[in-house]
């Protein structure tokens, strides 16, 4: 997995990925950091 890659909103760093699944069908799981 991609685990601890980022979550960009608006090119501000706003979370990174805590538990993601290897399909586009699933839900993933991101930490707030702000």
């Amino acid at each position: 997995g991609d685990s601890g890659g980022p979550l960009i909103c608006d090119g501000h760093l706003a979370g990174v990925l805590s538990n993601g699944t290897p399909d586009l069908d699933g839900a993933d799981l991101y930490t707030d950091i702000a």
